[in-house]
């Protein structure tokens, strides 16, 4: 079987049908609110960190604000996932922004702002998902986003 990560955004750029492992991130925009969305194939596979999304300053010059971030799994299991703020070029880690984790009764689990150690993320700064080893099937991730109007 063959490992490795497949990226889609807004159009598939690798077929992910040959990967076991694949990253599919799409970005939608609704009235003020933007969000992405990653599905992680395999991820015990990845167990590494994998960037989702850049802010990139030309289209963020302010950066953005988090709102919430999410993770949701196949089934009721016991998961981590650190999200981390990365700048620089190459980029490095900066801090961490929040760590979301499920027990082994949920599927599901939400953070907001509130809860984060820091939900600002400076322009041309990157999100990194720290995917742990957890054997999980797949891994769906969201954040839902504003973009900073000014500094």
């Amino acid at each position: 079987m063959r490992k490795g990560i497949g990226l889609r955004h807004y159009r598939n750029l690798f077929d992910p049908k040959a990967h076991e492992s694949s990253l599919t991130i799409h970005q939608v925009t609704t009235v003020g609110i933007k969000d992405i969305d990653a599905l992680i194939y395999a991820p015990d596979s990845i167990a590494d960190e994998v960037a989702i999304f850049h802010a990139n300053s030309g289209l963020y010059p302010f950066g953005i604000k988090l709102v919430s971030v999410q993770i949701i799994l196949p089934a009721d299991a016991a998961y981590s996932m650190v999200f981390e703020e990365w700048s620089g070029d190459p980029p490095t880690a900066d801090n961490d922004i929040t760590t979301v984790t499920t027990t082994g009764s949920e599927a599901f689990k939400q953070v907001l702002a509130a809860s984060m150690a820091d939900s600002s993320i400076a322009a041309n700064a990157y999100i990194f998902l720290h995917i742990p080893a957890t054997d999980v099937d797949w891994v769906h991730i969201k954040v839902i986003f504003t973009v900073n109007t000014s500094s």
